[in-house]
């Protein structure tokens, strides 16, 4: 008797599979190399102040490992993951990139937080010539050949917020951020935004990395009493700035509004974190049965894990865009491999998106606001989605 099988349970079979890849499937050479896994070296903070994201963003990329495997993988491939710590250290990010290139020989770099972590393992695998993906909300402007963003930009987190603050908030602002390329880019962006409408910015601060007092500054907030507390401080250092900012009773008369909080940091913070507004591309709220089946299937696999946000959503967005363009490309080829990923759409928990051809992601725009000790957030406006803006071609 023949051995029939249709073309769409043949998919069904491979997992993420082309049309010319299942024509070949056959071929005794591209049997062999089917049996050969794909590889994804996954780089994430599992120490440091970057840590508070690290160990979800892992767990985020398992479970879309798990999914694309249990679907059959990349044309046939099971897909296997090489882990490494960064230690939120660009020093070490360059080392353990390199390792993942030349020793393990991986096909794909995901992850990292920082925008200095990117920008150096971005010239390694620059340099290299493997195709690296950047799951983090940052500055933008980033535009190497070979390295995708699959977090927000500017116009994309903050256009659409900075324009709701002054309408229901106020117009007079204090910033204050980490002392990295991201908090003072979008500063930038954020005090052009207030200008324009007629707002002033009181005050601008930069501080380092595990600062442990910011008395200094919650005074100078107290003295010139700004309607609107704009914090682009990042992990550990948002909560232990935020925790003093309330025990202060500044969110009496300051409102806090944040382009750098999501759930995790809000969970870390207590009732400190309720009224908190922020702008993200990614809540767990959002009211879809797409984040809904993600938000279930997370926590079967992870029951410790009782929240995500939009990092490490972007990560799990960047294993799966990663996957889809191996196998668009059939291979890992460095060249085929980048004219594969732009024009990519997917359906990822915060909705549809696609990737651009400035090699960005097309997001969500959502403004949310903290409504309990747990981290939770109650969206106000989801904007929908918003096509980057990043002056990549000059």
């Amino acid at each position: 008797m023949a051995n029939t099988i249709t073309r769409r349970e043949l998919l069904k079979s491979v997992g993420y599979a082309t049309g010319a890849s299942v024509a070949t499937l056959g071929h005794p050479a591209v049997l062999r190399a089917a049996a050969q896994p794909a590889k994804m070296g996954i780089l994430v903070s599992l120490t440091g102040v970057h840590a508070i994201f690290g160990e979800t963003m892992l767990h985020c990329a398992q479970y879309a490992q798990k999914e694309i495997n249990d679907r059959g993988g990349i044309e046939g491939r099971k897909l296997d993951f090489v882990i490494e710590d960064d230690e939120t250290d660009p020093k070490v990010g360059i080392e353990k990139a390199r390792k993942l290139i030349k020793r393990d020989q991986v096909d794909v770099v995901v992850g990292s937080i920082s925008s200095a972590m990117r920008n150096a393992v971005g010239s390694v695998t620059t340099k290299e010539k493997r195709v690296y993906l950047y799951p983090t909300y940052y500055e933008g402007g980033y535009c190497h050949d070979g390295v995708f963003i699959t977090g927000a930009v500017p116009n994309q987190q903050v256009e659409r917020f900075v324009p709701w603050i002054m309408e229901n908030v106020g117009k007079t602002f204090y910033i204050a951020g980490s002392d990295y390329i991201w908090p003072r880019e979008t500063s930038k962006v954020v005090r052009a935004l207030v200008e324009k409408r007629g707002g002033s910015i009181l005050g601008e601060e930069y501080f380092p990395w595990n600062t442990p007092d910011f008395s200094s500054l919650v005074n100078r907030v107290a003295s010139t009493k700004p309607a609107v507390m704009y914090s682009l401080l990042i992990g550990s250092d948002s909560v232990t700035f935020l925790k003093q900012f309330h025990n202060f009773g500044l969110k009496k008369t300051t409102r806090i509004c944040t382009s750098g909080v999501a759930e995790k940091e809000a969970a870390g913070l207590g009732e400190a974190g309720i009224g908190i507004v922020s702008s993200q591309s990614y809540f767990m709220s959002i009211d879809t049965p797409r984040n809904k089946e993600f938000v279930e299937g997370f926590r079967r696999m992870f029951p410790n894990e009782k929240l995500v946000d939009s990092i490490p959503e972007g990560m799990y967005n960047g294993v799966h865009v990663a996957a889809l363009a191996l196998a668009k490309a059939g291979s890992g080829d460095w060249s085929k491999l980048t004219k594969a990923v732009p024009g990519i759409r997917y359906k990822a928990p915060q909705g549809d998106i696609w990737m651009a051809d400035n090699r960005h992601a097309a997001l969500n725009s959502i403004i949310a606001e903290a409504y309990n000790e747990k981290g939770e957030f109650r969206i106000i406006k989801n904007f929908g989605v918003t096509p980057p803006q990043v002056n990549c071609f000059q």
